[in-house]
């Protein structure tokens, strides 16, 4: 025969049950949010890997272009490992600091030399002794460089912005001599020759490693469709205004131009004859700053009716439109 318990004994009893059924609750509530988050973190990763996975079978086909003007991101780890000792060896020693420091200083003599020979040319002068075999040595170098690049890395030499940069200019300069043999001093190869200028920016990818400079590229790089939009913008504003000039301006320029005034400036009875004209002249003093009270002023005292097409355009373009490129750009970053 059971004994009946005490009330407090049953009341305690009771709540050691609910405890109980308490922490087995929050126990299969936590398994179950484990499990949750589990699921997800392996989705996550399934992802990851998936999309990891699109991108490396993309990049043989895609270069992926960088900032830095230093051409493709390449997996230096995958290619090493289908590299031949004589390809590893290469690869170090155009790697290695003493060659880096020697194609640096090949440059930088190329660039000189460029100068110098651009000088001579300008003012009808041979140049000085020993620049073309100099620029024909550079040339050289620069010929064994690609051509050790291109045994390293094979079809995926063309990856990278770089290579492709590098390959541009070795064909150009053996374009050029080959012009300038085949033309003998006849000047077919004069067209070639601003294409030297391409050999800086050669230069300039040889000191990347400097903080601020590459910084600066990157800046230039990522600003360059936004300041592109920005002159058209610029340019679509300024024939606005030249159309007006053209219609306001050109007969009062026209009858102040009868009677002498400007007589010692021969274009300034052009300068609202047309759109072009008009565009010219506005971005000359406007934005250039050149002799803005040349042609304003004058006009402006005899019309003054005049100065709302003048003030009105400078206000427009120098505080408004230049304002906000500068804006947009700062903006970008």
């Amino acid at each position: 025969m059971e004994q009946p318990m005490a009330p407090g004994t049953a009341a305690a009893a009771d709540g050691d049950q609910q405890e109980g059924d308490d922490d087995r609750s929050f126990g299969r509530q936590y398994s179950a949010a484990s499990a949750r988050s589990a699921a997800s973190t392996a989705s996550s990763v399934k992802r990851t890997r998936t999309g990891r996975a699109s991108i490396s079978s993309l990049s043989s086909y895609v270069p992926k272009l960088n900032a830095q003007f230093v051409g493709t991101i390449v997996d230096e780890e995958e290619m090493e490992k289908t590299f031949s000792p004589a390809q590893r060896a290469v690869n170090n020693a155009l790697n290695s600091y003493a060659w880096q420091l020697f194609i640096t200083l090949a440059v930088c003599t190329d660039f000189c030399i460029t100068i110098m020979d651009t000088d001579s040319r300008a003012v009808g002068q041979a140049p000085p002794a020993g620049v073309k075999e100099l620029m024909l040595t550079c040339l050289i170098l620069y010929c064994l460089e690609f051509s050790a690049v291109l045994f390293v890395q094979r079809h995926r030499v063309f990856h990278s912005v770089g290579n492709i940069f590098d390959f541009a200019l070795v064909c150009i300069g053996l374009l050029e001599v080959v012009s300038a043999e085949l033309s003998q001093g006849l000047g077919g190869a004069r067209l070639l020759k601003p294409t030297r200028v391409a050999r800086i920016l050669r230069l300039v990818r040889k000191f990347l490693h400097v903080k601020e400079l590459k910084r600066l590229f990157q800046m230039a790089a990522n600003c360059c469709r936004t300041l592109i939009w920005s002159f058209i913008f610029c340019f679509v504003v300024l024939t606005m205004w030249s159309l007006i000039c053209v219609e306001t301006l050109h007969p009062l320029v026209q009858e102040l131009a009868d009677e002498g005034f400007w007589e010692n400036c021969d274009t300034c009875r052009e300068s609202f004859t047309s759109v072009m004209h008009s565009n010219l002249t506005l971005f000359k003093t406007i934005i250039a700053g050149d002799s803005w009270g040349l042609i304003a002023v004058p006009v402006c005292t005899r019309y003054p009716q005049a100065a709302l097409v003048f003030v009105g355009a400078q206000l427009t373009v120098v505080y408004g439109v230049l304002n906000l490129v500068v804006a947009v750009v700062v903006d970008t970053f």
